[in-house]
């Protein structure tokens, strides 16, 4: 009988979305960035959100909304009204920077993500980054 099992996970890519995240208002979505899954056909990733230091407000949490492109061929970026799948995370109270991970089930071709503010304050004015571990299943 085969036994499904996790595979190794792969290299980690840094998302080009530092800057639209910096002093992110509360309540703020960021713009999108793109992680193409067209040629790997991952079906799983880490989504690392790590922000740079602020103080949250109380119960803070950060978001990070899942789209997928549109079209026939795959290719038409979402335009954020609201479809994109949210995952949600709580993160710690007090100063300091943090770091919160989410895994998401990809989609083959274009997959889009941004971050959503939810820690009742502006982020910090810089320090930030996104990363993307995609991971998959193998059956022996």
């Amino acid at each position: 009988m085969a036994t499904a099992q996790w595979a190794a996970r792969g290299s980690v890519t840094t998302l080009s979305i530092s800057t639209t995240l910096n002093s992110l208002a509360n309540g703020a979505e960021s713009d999108l960035v793109e992680y193409d899954n067209g040629t790997a056909l991952d079906l799983y990733a880490i989504v690392t959100v790590a922000l740079g230091s602020f103080t949250p407000g109380s119960s803070p949490s950060v978001g990070i909304r899942h789209y997928y492109a549109g079209g026939s061929a795959g290719t038409t970026q979402p335009d954020k009204s609201g479809d994109g799948d949210l995952y949600v995370r709580a993160i710690t109270t007090g100063a300091g920077a943090k770091t919160t991970t989410f895994r998401v089930q990809l989609v083959p071709g274009k997959n889009y993500f941004s971050v959503v503010n939810l820690t009742n304050a502006a982020f910090a004015s810089s320090g930030h980054n996104v990363y993307v571990q995609p991971f998959n299943e193998s059956v022996a």
